[in-house]
């Protein structure tokens, strides 16, 4: 199917042969468009470049391919949710091919559309290796999603115990307001019993 045709395909669909080559994880036609010239950050109709999709689906060797030929500007490219290719390789675990992402100066604090980092998303799993590896590359554990949910909230949430160690928060952020407000009142209420005797 040529690149013309495909603006034809509807929502959904695979916008270029290369994105149709990375559904099928067909590697030696990957490797043929990619040398042909085929535009390996060129977006489908959800904003999805063929590399987001080789992380979607696991294709790590298309991945790889594709990291390896995407200007460096392009790997932070984000779809219609606002995920860029880190977000997907964290998501699902890919720790080789995040590392390699992360080598070539992929954003390590990205932000999606529901201000999730790819650490929010790597959270979620259990996967500490993923979670090591970012944190110890950067990834900032103080960054609050839309609902306020930090990664360390998230991995608590899915259960994702074997992360926790790794994403616990700086004690001084840990206590939230409510602790605070319960040891004012105890305080207080110590204070005014010890004043009236």
């Amino acid at each position: 199917m040529g690149d013309q045709e495909s603006e034809k395909l509807e929502v959904g669909a695979y916008a270029t042969s290369l994105h149709q080559a990375v559904k099928e994880n067909d590697i030696r036609s990957i490797r043929s468009l990619v040398e042909g010239g085929a535009k390996v950050q060129a977006p489908d109709k959800i904003g999805r470049t063929p590399l987001h999709w080789a992380l979607v689906f696991g294709h790590e060797e298309a991945a790889r391919v594709l990291i390896i030929n995407t200007p460096k500007r392009a790997l932070d490219a984000r779809d219609g949710f606002g995920c860029t290719a880190l977000h997907y390789g964290a998501a699902t675990g890919r720790t080789q091919v995040v590392r390699i992402l992360i080598e070539r100066g992929a954003a390590i604090n990205a932000l999606d559309s529901n201000k999730r980092t790819p650490l929010h998303l790597a959270a979620q799993n259990v996967n500490p290796d993923m979670v090591e590896l970012l944190t110890s590359r950067g990834a900032d554990k103080s960054l609050a999603d839309v609902k306020g949910a930090l990664p360390f909230d998230v991995a608590t949430d899915w259960n994702s115990l074997s992360s926790i160690p790794c994403l616990r928060p700086d004690t001084t952020k840990l206590i939230s307001d409510k602790v605070i407000q319960r040891l004012l009142f105890a305080c207080l209420h110590l204070c005014s019993c010890v004043s009236m005797h």
